[in-house]
């Protein structure tokens, strides 16, 4: 009885650990996530070592939050891919692409605000209608207007930056609206050079943030009203001197009491203190 049955018995452990097997390979595991990573290995390359270490660095950046250096190290890579081919003919080239790929998609995500909306994942297009990217240069123009204000010190600083940021996020909305797609653009700038606009944009947000901050925290100076000097009548008593020196004439008069006003008081106390 016992050996008839065991068949029946291995049969359905063995059904179950297929399954359980099948199962974990549609749910790969953290360990299975960053081994896909590229890592340095001794026969790779020197330059193909450096740009790993430099993607594991971009990953530190994002952690800790410093996106405008982010910012710079994402457009200097993705520039290489796209405009140098570099790399090419590397076996772990495709692995690096997707390394960066992943890292913008997490920084941009991470970063928040106004732009993670608008950029989403990140992938870089290099061709778009003249227009959309004419509309996207001048959101990062506007941007950078915001973000370069200067102020007097005098408190008006927050209002002015207000405007500004208003008038940016206009074209923002403008450049969305015309094409969404010019917020993954790299590629010819509509005057000269390239541009980046999703990097270009974060950097200038970093710079943006700091205004506000700075400006928020400016004291306004309280204005003392001006007052004015009032004119009217009024009546002084004081007694006047003169020495009698014939008929009806007398010595230049001298005034001995009442009706000194404040300077003379002040000129007094001078000249008999």
């Amino acid at each position: 009885m016992v050996a008839r049955h065991l068949p029946l018995a291995l049969c359905l452990a063995g059904c179950s650990l297929v399954g359980s097997l099948k199962s974990e390979s549609r749910r790969p595991t953290h360990a299975a996530t960053s081994a896909a990573k590229p890592k340095v290995d001794d026969d790779d390359p020197p330059h193909v070592a450096r740009a790993i270490e430099r993607l594991d660095k971009m990953q530190q950046l994002i952690a800790e939050k410093r996106w405008a250096e982010y910012a710079r190290e994402s457009r200097d890579f993705n520039g290489i891919f796209m405009f140098h081919d570099g790399w090419s003919g590397e076996k772990k080239r495709d692995a690096m692409r997707a390394r960066l790929d992943a890292l913008d998609a997490s920084a941009f995500k991470a970063f928040g605000g106004r732009l993670a909306p608008l950029v989403g994942d990140a992938k870089r297009v290099t061709k778009l209608d003249g227009d959309a990217v004419e509309a996207g240069a001048a959101a990062v123009e506007a941007c950078h207007h915001a973000a370069g204000m200067s102020t007097t010190g005098q408190g008006e600083a927050a209002a002015k930056l207000a405007t500004a940021i208003t008038a940016y996020e206009k074209q923002l909305q403008r450049a969305a609206k015309m094409e969404p797609q010019v917020f993954h653009y790299f590629g010819e700038a509509p005057k000269s050079g390239t541009v980046d606009i999703p990097t270009e944009l974060m950097e200038c947000e970093v710079d943006l943030v700091a205004a506000d901050t700075q400006f928020a925290d400016e004291y306004a100076p309280e204005v003392v009203p001006k007052t004015e000097t009032e004119r009217g009548c009024g009546t002084v008593d004081f007694l006047i001197d003169g020495v009698q020196t014939g008929s009806g004439t007398f010595a230049p008069y001298s005034r001995t009491a009442g009706g000194a006003s404040f300077t003379e008081r002040i000129a007094g106390a001078i000249a008999f203190g």
